[in-house]
Order: structure tokens, then C-alpha cells, then sequence
């Protein structure tokens, strides 16, 4: 069978067993599996529905069991997870054709569901993603990093007595400290005012920025950081400067820039539309 670039209907867990047995492997896993009590899609055994917040970090832990197995040792898994609040409903857990075209029976029940769980007190928020994430991180997943996925325009909630819920997270996970990640293809250009900043001739003769209150030793001057995780390749491969010691020259500092670096960022800037700053050699005198 011919696994990638195909869609595959069916329990996910029996689908990726079958193509961990088929010697499959992908690089990348983005995944937003059904949330806690949220929605019932008819289908008996679904993820989701289950009686409490504990039996459904257990059968996230199954699934992502599964997806470690198939994900390549230098690749990632990114997870999006939403919240939920404990709720009252007055209907049983159903399923199947007693659901469809009834919407306000889901929610019912769904809301019924998410009543029940050890120490849960209505209208609290359960905590599912942090739950789900704590469990990964002990079965041996590296919880490397929560994304916020802001949502300036956030579905309306009824509540009048705490915020609207406008954000879920994502969740950053590999099965290693070290792993691919191309941190250039998400960075944001640089701006013309950054590069003016940091084409002046030293940082001493910078004015720098006095926003930080209390701050006692001066105003904060343009520094860059280095490069991160460049595991993947090495430096000579990428296009990078390296010094006499062989170490890369990514910019860790823009102190005592020279004409010559100063119109060199100003090059990269024209040629990479502001991306180039991290292609500057590091200063050697």
C-alpha cells in the first residue's frame, strides 16, 4: 500500500500501527486531535467522549505512543489542544443516530461529560492541554516549547463572569534534544530601522533605548543573538562564515561594526529583504 501523500479514513491508532509495520516514517507530525467533551461525532469508541479528563490523557498517551514510533528520530510533533470547563448537562452519554441533527442534545451531553472527573468542581477549567502534555513529557516525549495560537476574532461565549476564551496552544515535542529545525524559514524580516540601528559604528556611540524602568547601567544597546539548532547541517553546507577555529561566525554581538560590515548588512538587507542579519560574520578584530 502506498501510505504517504494519501488521505487514510479510520481509528488512527489501527492506521498508524499499520504503517509503523510497513516501515513508514514521516518528519513532521501536525495533529489537533478531537478535544475533551467538546463535540460527539457518532462513532462508537471515539476519542474525546471518554468518562473522565484521566481516561482521555490515557488514550492521548496511547495515540501519541503510536505517533512516536512512526515519527523519525530528528523530527517533530506539534499539537494543538483547545481547554474545556466543567459542565452540567442533564443527558447521558449517547451516541450514533440518537445525535443527528441535534445539536443541542451534543452539547448537552458532552457538557455531562465534562462534569465528571476526581476533584473537579463546576465551571472550573479542566486543564486538558497542560494534563495532556505533562503525560507525553513522562512517557518520554521532550515537551520543548507552548506555542500561543492567538485568535484576534475568538468565537462569542454567553459568560459574563470571566474572559472569552481567545487562545489554545500548541505544543512543541520531539523524541530528542536534538532534532531538525530550520528556525530561518519562520523568522521574521528584520526592519529598516534595525538595520540602521545595528550598521552604526560601535555600540558605545549608540543612544541605545531607555524603555526598561529602573534600569541602572545605561540605556540597552542592539545586540544579536546566535543561531539555534543547526544540527541538521553543517555550517560550510549553509552558507555560513566560520572563524580560524572553525566555529560559526552567526552574529552574537553588532559591537565595533566597520564600514564594510555596515554596508554588508545593508547588502544582505537589500538582497534577502531583511532576512540577512544572521548571514553577518561575527566580528574578528
Amino acid at each position: 500500500m502506498t501510505w504517504l501523500n494519501r488521505t487514510h479514513f479510520g481509528d488512527c491508532r489501527e492506521s498508524m500501527r499499520k504503517m509503523i509495520a510497513a516501515g513508514v516514517r514521516v518528519n513532521c507530525i501536525v495533529t489537533s486531535p478531537p478535544y475533551f467533551g467538546l463535540r460527539d461525532y457518532g462513532h462508537p469508541g471515539q476519542l474525546g467522549l471518554e468518562k473522565t479528563p484521566e481516561e482521555y490523557v490515557a488514550n492521548m498517551v496511547e495515540v501519541f505512543r503510536l505517533a512516536r514510533d512512526l515519527l523519525a528520530d530528528d523530527g517533530t510533533l506539534w499539537l494543538n489542544l483547545g481547554d474545556s470547563y466543567v459542565g452540567s448537562g442533564g443527558q447521558s452519554p449517547q451516541s450514533g443516530a440518537l445525535f443527528k441533527g441535534r445539536a443541542r442534545q451534543r452539547e448537552n451531553v458532552c457538557m455531562s461529560l465534562r462534569g465528571q472527573g476526581a476533584g473537579l468542581k463546576q465551571k472550573e477549567l479542566v486543564g486538558i492541554p497542560w494534563m495532556t502534555a505533562f503525560a507525553l513529557r513522562a512517557d518520554g516525549w521532550y515537551l520543548r516549547q507552548e506555542i500561543i495560537w492567538a485568535k484576534p476574532n475568538p468565537m462569542p461565549e454567553s459568560v459574563t463572569d470571566r474572559c472569552t476564551k481567545s487562545h489554545e496552544q500548541i505544543f512543541l515535542l520531539s523524541k530528542r534534544p536534538r532534532y531538525f529545525f530550520d528556525s530561518e524559514a519562520i523568522a521574521e524580516p528584520v526592519t529598516l530601522s534595525t538595520v540602521a540601528r545595528v550598521s552604526q559604528p560601535n555600540i558605545e556611540n549608540q543612544h541605545g533605548s531607555d524603555r526598561v524602568p529602573g534600569k541602572t547601567n545605561g540605556p540597552m544597546k542592539a545586540v544579536l543573538k546566535s543561531s539555534g539548532n543547526k544540527e541538521r547541517k553543517p555550517a560550510s553546507a549553509r552558507g555560513v562564515p566560520t572563524d580560524t577555529n572553525g566555529k560559526t561566525g552567526w552574529l552574537r554581538s553588532v559591537g565595533g561594526f566597520n564600514a564594510q560590515q555596515a554596508q554588508r548588512v545593508d547588502s544582505y538587507h537589500q538582497t534577502f529583504q531583511g532576512r540577512a542579519l544572521r548571514h553577518i560574520p561575527a566580528r574578528t578584530d
